[in-house]
């Protein structure tokens, strides 16, 4: 699996590289959980650009949801890691 850096055009931060395929992750940092909901709206605006990387590179994007919590950064969306995990596997096939 190889990790490759910001990707403008399909409005993705980090690049996966799953066999021939590619996932993305937007990672968004929330200073706090009320940025949470503008977090959602921007996932709802950006869903053409998100299927346009599914089409083009084969995986889906995933939103991770970072906050800060005792002055370290933690993800808040726990509950997505295993529909990442699924994809991975999904590709590896």
């Amino acid at each position: 699996m190889n990790v490759i850096g910001f990707y403008i055009t399909v409005a993705v931060c980090v690049l996966i590289k799953i066999e021939d395929n590619y996932i993305g992750l937007q990672i968004k940092p929330a200073g706090d959980v009320s940025h949470i909901p503008q977090i959602f709206k921007e996932h709802s605006i950006q869903e053409a650009t998100h299927k346009k990387f599914t089409e083009e590179y084969g995986g889906k994007v995933f939103y991770v949801i970072s906050i800060k919590e005792g002055g370290k950064k933690k993800i808040h969306n726990m509950e997505g890691i295993p529909e990442i995990e699924e994809e991975i596997k999904r590709l590896q096939k």
